[in-house]
């Protein structure tokens, strides 16, 4: 580890989706090679459920299936600590050992400026004893127009992507503080709530134990200590948390709490050495997390989950009342009804490794996947078997590689294909061909599913894939340890599948997420040449 980069602390417990995007981001940033990585992985509640230990089990694979930095140190916890106690003791053993930490939690989709940017700032500011924390996100409220700083500073810490020092972090007396006298003094609640009017509130909640935050009490150190949080005036965050699976659940909430984010072409970030709080932003923070105006906006948005729900509850019961029915509800995979289910994988997939898809991209009949997930794409090229695509840039047979160019492309989309050629080792060998060295081939291949009568009809629908088979195939022609693959899919997903349900009808999303190796609806392959 280069001694002068902080290490970086994850907290993980049961969400495998949310942790494979998170590490996956975080390997692509600039210095993830050079720092070492603390995962700390909580444990069980007493009375957790088979698919939370499933979850739970889930997150443990995948925190072991790269080297997602120089060094990663994986610390398993036997029992349930909670967020709270795990943050708490898991940044107090890492600073007090390297002076320094950065701690994400398990739902951040990092900038791959967001180390450079949490280092520097940890580097610049560690003589200015004012600034107690760094903030690695900002929120969605109006910036004046005349502020020229690219960070500014507030009376708030930020609690998902942040970092500290150890001589700050020791200032906290966790456990020992008694409120009490805060409550009775009018003027400091007003200076504690500098940051927020909820401040004072979430503090009343943590006293009367319906709350467990580790975070408002760091807020109080920093009241106690006159004390600033540094943000950056755009984000190196996106957080993918509120979508139900956490404490969140709104994706509006998930918007406006990453904040307008940080160009990924060049970074370009100044530090003022004399930085100071601006009154203008002071105000609009503050006003940010006031929820007055927005109670009948917040009413009505639960309603309208709540409703959405029980459609989908109703739509699901009623789609599986009968086991008499010999004829799915929809035999074209669910696109008459909404989303089809393969799609939600084959795009999480795309979505994981969005990094991978840069420089001359080729992708198969469109390039939809190109322009949706691409980062500094050079080049967008469609590959079609005949001129029938007036879109394609090439024409040309997978399973006859002479027919294809040599090193073209820097990646090769290539979703739901390999399943209709025939001669599919050939096809492996022809996707080969097309990439540059060190080329990344990104592929998606059915496993559960029935067969598609458009394709049997037009040119043959020939194989099911298990993800050793295609695995085994794909490590024939790119070599062992350059082929990894990804499975997607569970019982529940297989079964509304088969039937043609949509992703829409299913009533809890995330349980389609949830992963069972014995029903591998969607395998995805990421293969280097």
């Amino acid at each position: 580890m280069n001694s002068s980069l902080a290490p970086i602390i994850l907290f993980v417990y049961n969400r495998p989706w949310h942790t494979e995007q998170t590490l996956t981001a975080l390997m692509q940033n600039e210095f993830a090679s050079e720092s070492v990585l603390y995962i700390f992985a909580d444990g069980a509640k007493p009375e957790a459920m088979t698919e939370q230990l499933n979850s739970i089990a889930e997150v443990r694979r995948i925190i072991r299936t790269r080297q997602w930095c120089k060094e990663v140190i994986i610390k398993e916890s036997d029992i349930n600590k909670g967020l709270a106690n795990s943050i708490i003791n898991g940044v107090t053993e890492i600073v007090e050992k390297h002076a320094k930490v950065i701690v994400l939690e398990d739902d951040l989709v990092t900038s791959k400026f967001f180390l450079r940017f949490m280092n520097d700032a940890l580097l610049f500011y560690k003589p200015d004893n004012r600034i107690f924390s760094i903030g690695g996100l900002n929120y969605l409220f109006p910036i004046p127009k005349n502020y020229k700083h690219d960070v500014y500073i507030v009376h708030r810490t930020e609690s998902c992507a942040w970092g500290t020092w150890s001589d700050r972090w020791d200032k906290a007396e966790w456990g020992k503080v008694d409120f009490r006298s805060l409550f009775l003094n009018k003027k400091e609640i007003k200076k504690f709530n500098r940051g927020g009017d909820d401040l004072i509130k979430l503090l009343q909640l943590q006293m009367d134990g319906k709350i467990d935050s580790w975070a408002i009490i760091w807020d109080y150190f920093h009241y106690k200590y006159d004390a600033y949080c540094l943000r950056p005036i755009k984000s190196f965050v996106k957080n993918i948390g509120f979508d139900g699976s956490g404490i969140h659940s709104d994706k509006m909430n998930g918007e406006l709490h990453s904040g307008i984010q940080y160009d990924n072409s060049e970074y370009d970030i100044k530090f003022d050495i004399k930085i100071l709080p601006d009154k203008n932003i002071e105000r609009n923070f503050k006003l940010f997390f006031i929820r007055k105006n927005n109670y009948f906006k917040d009413l009505t948005t639960k309603i309208k989950r709540y409703l959405k729900k029980r459609v989908r509850m109703i739509m699901f019961k009623k789609c599986f009342i009968s086991l008499h029915k010999v004829t799915p509800h929809s035999s074209i995979f669910g696109l008459d009804r909404g989303t089809p289910i393969d799609r939600l994988y084959i795009e999480r997939f795309m979505e994981s490794h969005q990094a991978d898809i840069c420089g001359n991209v080729l992708e198969i009949a469109e390039s939809t996947y190109s322009k949706k997930f691409g980062q500094n794409v050079k080049t967008f090229q469609i590959l079609h078997f005949d001129t029938s695509t007036k879109e394609a840039t090439l024409v040309g047979d997978l399973s006859e590689p002479v027919s294809l160019p040599a090193n073209i492309c820097d990646a090769f989309i290539c979703t739901q294909t390999l399943n209709f050629i025939y001669d599919i080792k050939s096809a492996i060998v022809g996707c080969h061909k097309l990439l540059s060295d060190g080329g990344v081939f990104l592929g998606t291949v059915a496993g559960l599913s029935q067969i598609s009568r458009y394709d049997m009809d037009k040119w043959g629908d020939y194989w099911r894939f298990t993800d050793l088979s295609i695995k085994k195939m794909f490590e024939e022609v790119f070599g062992k340890g350059k082929v990894e693959v990804q499975v997607y899919g569970n019982a529940l997903a297989a079964t509304a599948f088969i039937q043609g349900l949509a992703v829409e009808e299913i009533p809890n999303i995330n349980k389609l997420m949830q992963v069972d190796q014995n029903y591998q609806l969607i395998i995805g392959i990421r293969a280097v040449k």
